[in-house]
């Protein structure tokens, strides 16, 4: 219910709500009669927190040098690798010419004894060989010297020559008789020219021993 005052002058007789006590705390007398204490508190803070930085400054300058250190010996050692690989690509290299003169060489053999074997082939009958040779000729051409009982062998002969896949402008140099074993004979000499093959002059490659360093050992550079 709902209470009106209606009588002047009359106080309220509710009770007031108490306040809480005010608790001080008393500073302390070293604090406020001594300021240099404080201010030598604070300079100690100050020396520790240098001691700190200098320290931490202190290994990570040590750890920069490790660093410094072990890149140097990784520099060395890469260094060594590299000129170690160089070598192995000259040892290479000259491995693969040498394969090429080897190939070479294998590529002329197979040619002589086709042509050989042409040059056997294509005799007629009561026809054969005396020499071939290259002497004082230009290196693409060849000399054939043969013998035979008729002038229409040689001539059937250099046909087969000049329809042989080895040989080109196959021409006669000379016809002479002569005696083989008391039997006259007629000897004939011919020129032709190679036709699928090139000769080269084949150096021989260069033996000089390639020395590859060894990496076992790998020295470091000081500081």
């Amino acid at each position: 219910m709902v209470r009106i005052n209606l009588t002047p002058g009359e106080k309220s007789r509710e009770p007031k709500a108490r306040r809480a006590p005010r608790v001080s705390v008393r500073r302390p007398e070293w604090l406020s009669g001594s300021p240099s204490l404080l201010v030598g508190l604070l300079g100690l803070v100050v020396l520790l927190a240098a001691v700190f930085l200098y320290f931490g400054e202190r290994r990570g300058i040590s750890q920069a040098r490790a660093a410094i250190e072990d890149a140097r010996a990784d520099s060395a050692r890469f260094h060594t690798e590299i000129a170690r690989v160089r070598a192995m690509e000259d040892v290479q290299s000259q491995l693969v010419a040498r394969v090429d003169i080897l190939e070479e060489v294998v590529d002329g053999r197979l040619f002589w004894i086709r042509l050989l074997e042409t040059l056997s082939l294509q005799l007629p009958e009561y026809t054969w060989l005396e020499a071939v040779n290259q002497e004082d000729l230009p290196p693409e051409e060849i000399r054939i010297a043969g013998a035979t009982f008729s002038n229409p062998a040689i001539t059937a002969y250099m046909r087969g020559l000049e329809a042989s896949p080895e040989l080109q402008s196959v021409r006669l140099v000379g016809v002479t008789r002569a005696l083989r074993q008391e039997t006259p004979v007629q000897t004939f000499t011919l020129l032709a020219t190679f036709e699928n093959f090139d000769p080269v002059v084949i150096t021989p490659p260069d033996t000089t021993a390639v020395v590859i360093p060894d990496t076992t050992a790998v020295t470091e550079e000081q500081p």
